[in-house]
């Protein structure tokens, strides 16, 4: 289904009853995917889902003309999803990008969020100098998408992150089909807006989460399991999972093991709504 916010098209598909006794879980992808990434896992799980094209993803679109997007932007918008969808409360499933934007809803709408799984997640840069610094190399990357799509697809699939995707060939060229087929207009407008280095550093905001938190992160992926393991040290109610012989993308990497935690976490805490 489409849902319309004054400045994005949202195609949000939903899988299961949503509205039963239990909270559903919405599943936000990363930069360059869209909804499909998480096919096999919905397919697989007992559990109503919804899965959410991100803004300039799928077939998610800023609208026309649009002056700016913003963090806060994105918070409404996703709120004005779930009123719509007459939703009370979520499990909420982030990774990446997705797991920023998922982490920037939880903190103001708590209320929404019966628990949170951020998979390969930063919470912001700390130093303001590097925040620019990213943003500007985002900049620059985002004139490659403009000018030279292909050459973007090839440069992004090289980057170090993804080297353990060959670990899931089916879900990897299933994957390399999503970005070919990504709008480039869209995809430059998502990148500018969402960078990290336009994202505030919400480090210091951890503490104010006061619901379940599950942060899962690849051993090989070095960077983001220190990240990791700094969240959850910061909150009392959080979970920390190291995914063994996995990188940047536990899900495509070691999808099996990826969905028996997932599982895990939505039976222990399915609160009744």
């Amino acid at each position: 289904m489409i849902i319309h916010t004054p400045r994005v098209e949202f195609h949000c598909d939903v899988q299961g009853d949503i509205h039963s006794s239990i909270a559903p879980l919405v599943l936000l992808h990363g930069f360059t995917g869209n909804h499909h990434v998480w096919d096999t896992h919905r397919q697989k799980l007992k559990h109503p889902t919804i899965a959410i094209d991100l803004p300039g993803h799928g077939l998610s679109s800023f609208v026309e003309k649009i002056p700016e997007y913003s963090f806060q932007d994105w918070c409404d918008d996703f709120e004005f999803i779930l009123e719509s969808l007459n939703l009370k409360h979520i499990h909420l499933l982030g990774y990446s990008m997705g797991g920023r934007l998922a982490l920037s809803y939880a903190l103001r709408y708590p209320q929404k969020i019966t628990s949170l799984i951020l998979e390969s997640m930063n919470p912001g840069i700390k130093s303001i100098k590097l925040r620019e610094l990213r943003y500007q190399s985002d900049l620059t990357l985002s004139k490659k998408i403009s000018d030279d799509f292909p050459g973007f697809i090839k440069l992004w699939e090289s980057h170090p992150l993804f080297k353990g995707h060959s670990k899931n060939q089916d879900e990897w060229e299933k994957l390399r089909d999503i970005r070919k087929n990504t709008n480039p207009e869209q995809l430059t407008i998502a990148l500018r807006t969402l960078s990290v280095g336009r994202q505030s550093n919400l480090w210091q905001d951890l503490k104010k989460m006061t619901f379940p938190v599950l942060v899962m992160t690849g051993e090989n992926d070095s960077n983001y399991s220190e990240i990791g393991l700094e969240i959850k040290n910061r909150l009392s109610k959080c979970q920390s999972i190291s995914i063994e012989n996995s990188g940047h993308t536990p899900h495509l990497e070691q999808p099996d093991v990826f969905l028996g935690h997932i599982e895990n976490w939505l039976i222990n805490h399915n609160t009744i709504v």
